[in-house]
């Protein structure tokens, strides 16, 4: 068995994070099972973020007084910012909406 060079490892490692079975990657790169599976297991486990606090987690990454600290403000840090995208992109996933939206002919 030979050795897996770089551009093969990392067209594996793309194909399996997109939800591409082992065989196939094994078949599209014409390399074995157990050299896609060697380099796969060097892959660090994905934690999905919780997603179910996301209003407790804008509020503790958001500013909300002024320097003065006479006015209330709300001002989106990059913190915020991320958590928001992570969040949006979890709920375009779980709804589809393009399902429901009447689109006549002609």
């Amino acid at each position: 068995m030979s050795r897996i060079n770089k551009t093969q490892k990392y067209a594996a490692l793309w194909l399996y994070s997109q939800g591409t079975d082992i065989s196939e990657i094994a078949n599209e790169l014409k390399l074995t099972d157990n050299q896609i599976k060697n380099a796969i297991k060097e892959l660090p486990s994905k934690k999905e973020p919780e997603v179910k606090n996301i209003n407790s987690n804008y509020k503790n990454t958001m500013i909300t007084k002024s320097e003065s600290g006479k006015y209330n403000v709300a001002v989106m840090t990059k913190a915020a910012s991320e958590i928001h995208d992570e969040a949006s992109k979890k709920y375009r996933k779980q709804s589809k909406a393009d399902n429901n939206i009447f689109k006549p002919l002609g």
